[in-house]
């Protein structure tokens, strides 16, 4: 099982999620990015990576890998790439409804504006209100 390389383009400061399927409960995940070697939390089959301010800093190839039993493979590799135009795309509302789905059963592994500064966001507490005021207009990614 390996996904081939994806190139995404994306918009200066745009918020993006990278996916990656659990297959094992008892392998280890890691995402491999830029600034370094994150470990995935992780609840039921996804591991998400929050990129919360695209930037040139944040450009490069971000690996989603398993480990068990001294073995490993790459499960999803992303090349995400600053577009310098307004053509980049942005998360359609079918994207975020899943995301919302989602946010009820997963952490997410997030990244803030300092590579080095890494925190995982309990779903309930971030991602749960972070949406409703998202879809409630009380915020905007703009």
């Amino acid at each position: 099982f390996r996904n081939q390389e994806k190139t995404v383009m994306l918009s200066p400061q745009s918020m993006y999620f990278l996916s990656c399927p659990v297959l094992s409960h008892h392998a280890r995940y890691t995402w491999h990015h830029p600034g370094g070697v994150l470990p995935c939390n992780h609840l039921e089959d996804q591991c998400i990576f929050l990129i919360d301010n695209m930037s040139e800093a944040r450009e490069g190839k971000y690996k989603c890998e398993s480990e068990e039993s001294g073995y490993s493979r790459v499960l999803e590799e992303h090349e995400l790439q600053l577009s310098r135009t307004s053509e980049a795309g942005t998360l359609g509302p079918t994207v975020w409804l899943r995301l919302m789905k989602d946010f009820s059963v997963f952490k997410v592994v997030h990244t803030s504006d300092a590579l080095n500064s890494t925190s995982v966001i309990d779903s309930d507490t971030y991602g749960g209100n972070y949406f409703r005021k998202l879809f409630s207009g009380e915020i905007s990614l703009s």
